[in-house]
């Protein structure tokens, strides 16, 4: 028949919260029971976690078997106290003199325990030793065997943060390895020692082409938004190294191995051996591609310098809309907000006729300006849109192609502007 302590259910709760029932065997906890058998001069140790069955042994040396139930323990007594639980001679003892595992195998006549305890109070099982012929411990082997016991909680506890640790970790590389943005960690040279998905992809990289590269290395041939040079040791990188402080949102342009130039904004951060500890250990830069938004920024200052431009902006109350050389909005201005329901956040990097025109946009007219864009030409004509909220309205279009300098066939961008005819339309139809 088992017995169970007052705090029966919390110390279950507590045992099961490691996580180490029925675990593999551990180096460190099979040493502990090779030392207290040699200590206390017996054959058979056991390290004995007790739940609410069996006990099951989580480290043993001199016995095969891997549990046993708990009503025929002689564990479930050492738990109910604070110290040493010795049984001298099982044979003569009245509580376990017709127990199984004294009167057959193994055969036990001596016993003593030490609970698995900590400042809880909630005693986890023990670490025994037993003999099959009577013995009895000295004081030493009793305070030894404490010892040893103690020993045994604190691996337990180290385990259960080291299993926790290694969650944490999984955790937080499986978001490193989900980040939108590169992430490099690198060490005290600046050579990179991890790196994520996203950052072989920006780099053009593989992983291990980047495992070891250091950011002095020439083949980045890094560089400034200016053009000029970004020397290796000034890379952010390095500087947080060199002045163990951040740095957020440094642009340079890198050059991949296909020679494609890709322009980053990187942050760096410090890392440190700890806390308390502030002796770095290495770097992280965290980074992000911004090659498409960087030319869509350096078009539309473009846009700005052409004076006629600004001109026509602050005079009409037309509509104007410029593209890319693809035919993608990359600035509209007030008058095409109002007339079309649509924010510039709206139609970014977009084209317009994809977003405007409908079901009774005529067909032919929609051929006619792609066959104009086609051929770098200048096209004037009305087209039937519809508004954010599915108002159809008629339009007056004027796309005119702007030339790149000194050049009268490569298109640098399309500025269209137009005009609300639908009014105007029904005024001539009356």
């Amino acid at each position: 028949m088992s017995i169970f302590p007052k705090n029966e259910k919390e110390r279950l709760a507590y045992l099961k919260s490691f996580e180490i029932l029925d675990s593999e065997s551990e180096t460190e906890f099979d040493s502990i029971v090779k030392l207290a058998s040699a200590i206390c001069g017996v054959p058979i140790a056991l390290i004995s976690l007790i739940d609410e069955d069996r006990q099951w042994f989580k480290a043993k040396v001199g016995i095969d078997v891997e549990s046993t139930d708990r009503s025929i323990s002689f564990c479930q007594y050492a738990i109910m106290d604070e110290h040493v639980y010795e049984v001298e001679n099982a044979i003569e003892n009245d509580t376990f003199s017709k127990n199984p595992l004294v009167v057959d195998n193994p055969n036990i006549r001596f016993y003593a325990g030490a609970p698995l305890k900590d400042e809880t109070g909630l005693n986890l099982g023990t670490l025994c030793v037993i003999d099959d012929k009577p013995h009895k411990l000295t004081d030493q082997q009793k305070e030894l065997l404490e010892i040893l016991a103690s020993e045994v909680v604190a691996l337990i506890k180290l385990r259960k943060r080291n299993i926790e640790l290694e969650a944490t970790k999984s955790e937080i590389e499986a978001l490193i390895a989900g980040l939108q943005e590169g992430f490099v960690y690198q060490d005290l040279t600046g050579a990179i020692l991890k790196c994520n998905r996203s950052a072989e992809e920006i780099l053009g990289m593989s992983f291990d082409q980047m495992i070891g590269k250091q950011s002095i290395d020439p083949s980045w041939r890094a560089i400034h938004e200016d053009g000029s040079n970004f020397p290796g040791n000034t890379h952010p990188a390095m500087e947080t190294l060199r002045t163990q402080k951040p740095l957020t949102d440094v642009i340079m342009g890198v050059h991949k191995p296909n020679n494609e130039l890709t322009w980053i904004s990187v942050n760096s951060v410090p890392i440190f051996e700890s806390t308390n500890n502030k002796v770095l250990k290495g770097v992280i830069c965290t980074f992000k591609d911004i090659t498409k938004n960087k030319k869509i920024n350096d078009d539309i200052l473009k846009i700005q310098e052409h004076d006629f431009i600004s001109k026509i902006v602050s005079k009409t109350k037309d509509v104007i809309v410029i593209t890319d050389v693809n035919g993608k909005a990359i600035w509209v201005n007030d008058a095409f907000e109002k007339l079309t329901e649509y924010t510039i956040n709206d139609v970014f990097g977009k084209k317009p006729g994809d977003i405007l025109q409908g079901k009774n946009t005529n067909i032919e007219t929609k051929l006619k300006i792609r066959e104009a864009l086609n051929k770098k030409e200048v096209i004037d004509i009305n087209i039937l849109n519809y508004t954010k909220s599915g108002k159809e309205y008629l339009l007056n279009i004027n796309i005119s192609p702007i030339f790149k300098e000194n050049s009268l066939t490569e298109v640098e961008y399309f500025i269209a502007i137009e005009r609300d005819v639908t009014e105007a339309i029904k005024l001539l139809e009356d």
